[in-house]
């Protein structure tokens, strides 16, 4: 019985420790990455049409000037309850958006 829990013991610690392979890291100081693992690299990279996010290096491989935090990348949408009882997404007013 005592090998069983073990074996669940270790499987549950190699579930534990591919999870957290799995979750993106970011860690900014005043407005600038200090951190950022590869798979969050790699997701910012792609989803900004940059070569590397986090060295701030566009597709040919060059500095950018423009610091990847202040790139528009993400849009803020408002969920609003349709008469029918649906619901719908739709971009917030600029005025709305926070910063």
């Amino acid at each position: 019985m005592m090998e069983v829990r073990l074996s669940y013991s270790v499987k549950d610690q190699f579930k534990r420790m591919f999870d957290s392979l799995q979750e993106g890291i970011v860690v900014l100081n005043d407005g600038e990455i200090e951190y950022m693992n590869d798979l969050s690299n790699k997701f910012m990279a792609i989803l900004s049409g940059m070569y590397d996010f986090q060295n701030n290096l566009n597709e040919d491989q060059e500095k950018s000037k423009i610091n990847p935090l202040d790139r528009k990348i993400f849009y803020v949408f408002e969920v609003e309850n349709n008469k029918d009882g649906t619901r719908s997404a739709k971009k917030k007013e600029k005025s709305k958006i926070a910063g």
